[in-house]
């Protein structure tokens, strides 16, 4: 079975694309959501912004172990709380724990 033109110019570009994307530094600054009964050591969610064109952007880390776009820093009922990205890593552990019990 073959492919098609377009679809020989596609799979071209994906290592030229893949590079790009691999060597772009972010500098994200993450944050655990805090709300009543989710503390610091057990966060309702974790998410990471970055500044992209003049623009803050966020995303959170949900359920499905991926980063997906929010907008959780914004709502006026969670506390938004500085973590590194050793603590990032301990949410993401956590929830691939949970996702397996599920």
């Amino acid at each position: 079975m073959g492919i098609t033109e377009e679809q020989v110019e596609h799979y071209q570009e994906l290592p030229d694309r893949n590079y790009l994307e691999a060597t772009r530094f972010i500098d994200y600054r993450y944050f655990a959501i805090i709300t009543e009964g989710h503390p610091l050591n057990d966060p309702q969610a974790v998410v990471r912004q970055w500044k992209e064109n003049g623009a803050f952007k966020e995303e959170q880390y949900v359920i499905g172990l991926k980063w997906e776009p929010s907008d959780l820093i914004r709502q006026q009922d969670v506390q938004a709380v500085p973590i590194d990205a050793y603590a990032v890593d301990v949410f993401k552990f956590t929830q691939l724990k949970r996702s397996k019990n599920d």
